[in-house]
């Protein structure tokens, strides 16, 4: 084994190696303590539970700054990004003189150039980023004779050559023996399923479950990294709070490891597990703008996503990196400021500085290590390795880099350094009594339980109050993701929300979710009402047919964009109140019908658009006839819980089908819909 610039690839002697039981590493993406804790109190994630009961668990902290290329090449080597150069989800090369993108938003992979986004995320992060003076866990231990394998996980370099299985891809990848990488590569034949079609219901999850249960019924390891990421998906959709669903399948997904060892017993007589996170999410309450501070200044790139942005000072910047850090004094955007100077690290926050630097050993401060949201790191990394501030700054020295978040810039509310759950379970050593029983336990932890984010309600907002949360929910929710028709976002951010939201529900009406309506029916989630409407391309002046009336919120959307709307309901309370919503609303020029929707309204054709929000089992077939020729229909088409968003265009060779996001809806119901 060569000698390693990561601490924790030290080699094991051959005689202790062989004592150890094989390893199972699971990382669950964006798990985040209260809801790993409260899953376990409740049971919801019976192979957690498990876990959790014949284990060990301690809360723990992520690298800095805690995006998951950073924290998974993290796990990889056991370093910080001083050793091991991933510094970011998206970064400035400074030798080549451009932005690398690892994938922070659709839109921000369009920017940098798709193509060079996908080499940059699959090839290039593991060939030529990762520091070659950081050994992976998979070099280390197969240099020792032992076989590793890695399931979906981005930081995957090894000595094995892999070769590519969809066609278009000849680029080998160098990974572990046993590779499998979102059937792009795959090391072994198993006959598992496509990974990348339905994200949003848990397809990588189940992927990875396949692969596991192959691999754990064949003892094909010695050591397996096992990357959940689904999770963290529906986290950044939903909040972090609002994922039980996204959390059973993970869960599940683990639990098909301890079905293919043939049960609790027999799976931890094989193996010992460590479960952890790689970070957490938090609730951002808006996106903030992390550029917008130095407007006018030449010679810097300015990079920033989720948690953590940075400022790259160029050669042919004139102001000094002290400046450039004071420029963000009382933004918004920045809550700590990171910059080297001399031999010390600068920590700003709030007019107040902290100084740092290592000497004899340790740390030399001056000022207040409260600063930092994790001031015992500075003591805690004396031990064993550098704080991780000051590691960051090592690599990206003069250039001050502020803890944000969100999209286009920044966000303003997140943790960088959220604490991460970690649980290992084995039979050896301390461990709770489980008895003899082979079947699966649901056990009460001890660990606290969660803490519920609280939702208000009351009277209805003040009109600056509305203003600023919708102006938050399109920033953050709309186009923070990939809502880019600046008409649509204009209207969202008019249509005052709260007012077609019931009275218990209207401190939660600018959340990202669908809320509840009387008779079972729903309002919309605000990104779903947006991607219905933009997929209309609507223009000023065209007819409009919105099916599925419901609130009228939608409705009130479309008629923000200039269109003429009518609008169906089959609830003829629900229609009453609609009306009565939208006059409030200022859109009382909005016809609101109550009748069968599945059968539009005929004496009212032809549309220039039809917006459905229920589900259908199919096309309806009334519904496209009554668009004029290049009409567009966009429905939810799919079964009662699972469905895909489709935009059909009236064409003269028949219905021109574009398939969009998953989605879920109520069920759509009338003559050509479900039966009710």
């Amino acid at each position: 084994m060569r000698a390693s610039a990561t601490p924790a690839c030290a080699a094991w002697p051959a005689t202790e190696l062989a004592e150890r039981k094989k390893l199972i590493l699971v990382v669950v993406d964006g798990l985040t303590p209260a809801v790993f804790e409260d899953a376990v109190e409740t049971g919801s994630a019976p192979a957690l539970s498990f876990l959790a009961a014949n284990g060990t668990y301690r809360r723990g902290v992520s690298t800095f700054p805690s995006l998951t290329p950073v924290c998974l090449s993290s796990i990889a080597t056991g370093a910080h990004p001083d050793v091991h150069h991933i510094p970011h989800l998206v970064w400035y090369h400074r030798g080549e003189r451009r932005l690398v993108e690892y994938g922070s938003s659709f839109a921000a992979i369009r920017a940098a150039g798709t193509r060079r986004a996908i080499l940059d995320a699959v090839f290039n992060m593991n060939e030529q980023h990762l520091g070659e003076e950081a050994e992976t866990v998979y070099e280390g231990l197969e240099d020792a004779g032992l076989t590793a394998a890695a399931v979906n996980v981005t930081c995957y370099r090894g000595r094995t050559r892999h070769l590519p299985l969809i066609p278009g891809f000849v680029r080998p990848a160098y990974g572990p023996k046993r590779f499998f990488f979102y059937n792009l590569f795959e090391s072994d034949v198993t006959g598992a399923p496509v990974s990348v079609f339905g994200r949003s219901t848990g397809s990588l999850d189940a992927y990875a479950g396949f692969i596991g249960r192959w691999l754990v019924t064949r003892d094909g390891f010695d050591f397996l990294v096992y990357y959940l990421p689904d999770y963290d998906f529906a986290s950044h959709a939903l909040g972090p709070q609002e994922t039980q669903e996204a959390l059973a399948r993970s869960d599940a997904a683990i639990g098909a490891l301890v079905e293919a060892a043939g049960g609790p017993d027999d799976f931890l007589d094989r193996y010992a597990v460590v479960v952890c996170a790689d970070h957490g999410q938090t609730r951002v309450d808006r996106a903030v703008s992390l550029e917008a501070s130095f407007a006018g200044v030449d010679g810097i790139v300015v990079t920033a996503s989720n948690r953590a942005g940075m400022v790259y000072r160029l050669p042919e910047c004139r102001e000094d990196a002290a400046g450039l850090a004071r420029r963000l004094e009382g933004s918004a955007a920045a809550e700590v400021v990171l910059y080297k100077e001399g031999d010390e690290a600068v920590a700003r926050r709030d007019g107040e500085e902290l100084r740092f630097t290592l000497a004899d050993g340790g740390w030399r401060t001056s000022g207040d290590v409260a600063l930092l949201d994790q001031p015992v790191a500075l003591v805690r990394s004396q031990t064993r390795t550098r704080a991780r501030s000051w590691s960051r700054l090592r690599q990206e020295s003069s250039s001050p880099t502020s803890r944000a978040a969100a999209t286009s810039a920044a966000a303003a509310t997140a943790r960088s350094r959220q604490a991460t759950p970690r649980c290992r379970s084995s039979r050896s050593g301390s461990r709770q009594s489980r008895g003899g029983s082979s079947t699966w336990r649901r056990s009460r932890s001890r660990t606290s339980g969660s803490s519920r984010r609280p939702t208000c309600a009351g009277s209805p907002m003040r009109p600056e109050e509305s203003a600023e949360a919708r102006h938050r929910m399109v920033e953050l929710q709309l186009r923070g993701r990939d809502i880019v028709d600046e008409a649509v976002l204009r209207a969202m951010e008019r249509v005052p929300r709260e007012l077609f939201v019931p009275g218990k529900q209207q401190g939660r009406a600018y959340d990202d979710a669908a809320l509840p309506l009387a008779h079972g029916q729903t309002i919309s989630q605000p990104y779903m009402v947006a991607r219905i409407v933009e997929a209309l391309a609507i223009r000023p002046g065209e007819r409009v047919l919105d099916v599925g009336t419901g609130s009228g919120y939608q409705a009130a959307v479309l008629a923000a964009l200039g269109t003429d709307v009518v609008t169906i309901e089959r609830i003829p309370e629900l229609a009453d109140q609609a009306r009565a919503s939208l006059a409030a609303a200022g859109y009382d020029g909005v016809e609101v019908v109550v009748g069968d929707g599945t059968l539009g309204m005929p004496d009212r054709a032809p549309f220039d658009a039809i917006a459905v929000a229920a589900a259908a089992p199919e096309m309806p077939e009334t519904l496209y006839e009554q668009l004029r020729p290049r009409g567009r229909l966009v429905v939810p088409v799919g079964g009662p819980v699972t469905q895909r968003l489709e935009v059909i265009v009236r064409s003269p060779e028949g219905p021109a089908v574009v398939h969009s996001v998953p989605c879920r809806f109520v069920p759509l119901l009338g003559e050509e819909g479900f039966r009710g």
